[in-house]
């Protein structure tokens, strides 16, 4: 077992690693990114980079979900799921009321991180 912890450990790191680059490129050109969709995308570069932020908190926690599934604990994965899927209706709802798209950005984030 502890050698798969390793191996674990290991895959988590790299995802990390290989990560960054892309999460820093969208941060920080993201707009010009959202350019290629034209010129009324670019002021939501702020929403992607929450996005994109919100999605390298998940991938340095590694694959929780995934390793739940594989040691059988797949009514623990599906609870842990459905309590991100009703925080995420919720914080939508909520957020996007306030804050528009980047409240929707700050709300699918905090779930991913969930």
């Amino acid at each position: 077992m502890e050698v798969k912890l390793k191996e674990t450990r290991v895959s988590s790191r790299l995802a990390l690693l290989f990560s960054l680059p892309l999460v820093l490129t969208f941060v920080l050109f993201g707009r010009w990114f959202l350019l290629m969709f034209g010129p009324e995308f670019q002021r939501e570069s702020t929403a992607l980079a929450i996005l994109r932020m919100g999605q390298f908190v998940s991938v340095a926690a590694g694959s929780v979900g995934l390793i739940l599934i594989m040691t059988s604990h797949e009514d623990d994965t599906f609870k842990g799921l459905l309590v991100v899927a009703i925080a995420n209706v919720i914080l939508n709802g909520f957020l996007i009321s306030i804050c528009g798209i980047e409240g929707a950005a700050v709300a699918s984030a905090t779930s991913t991180i969930i």
